[in-house]
């Protein structure tokens, strides 16, 4: 495909690793609590989120060669692929894509001080990226050809 969608959404990727941690913090440091709609939804999401651009930006640092199209074009070109793993999300993608695309930003600092796992997450940029690619490449998640 080598192409990316050239989106503008707030990035708050987080390791599930670190997400698994941070849920049994909630969970053991709230399970005494009433529930309660308002005091009780914690967000497990990076903190320190990033501009999808920037994420591109790692990409291409990291060795990635693709062009930036717009998101409909995007979508084309992936229906073009039904061996691509994206490919199982094409409906999502159409619906999300076909208007403006706009993700929630999250409020963590709640979360921050009840987990330390959240609130001491990396800043997604060009060297855990590249950290993240060679580990997908190495168990067969990412292949060059897509």
């Amino acid at each position: 495909m080598k192409c990316m969608p050239r989106l503008n959404p707030q990035i708050d990727w987080i390791p599930c690793d670190f997400a698994a941690a941070s849920i049994v913090d909630v969970m053991m440091k709230t399970y005494h609590l009433p529930a309660n709609t308002d005091e009780s939804i914690y967000h497990i999401v990076n903190p320190h989120s990033i501009q999808w651009y920037d994420v591109l930006t790692a990409m291409t640092r990291s060795g990635m060669n693709f062009d930036i199209v717009e998101p409909t074009e995007w979508v084309k070109e992936l229906a073009k692929d039904d061996t691509n793993p994206a490919f199982r999300l094409m409906s999502f993608y159409q619906e999300t894509f076909k208007d403006s695309f706009k993700m929630s930003e999250w409020k963590t600092e709640k979360t921050c001080a009840l987990t330390p796992t959240i609130s001491q997450l990396l800043v997604l940029n060009t060297d855990l990226f590249s950290k993240y690619l060679n580990y997908w490449k190495s168990v067969g998640f990412y292949h060059p050809s897509y």
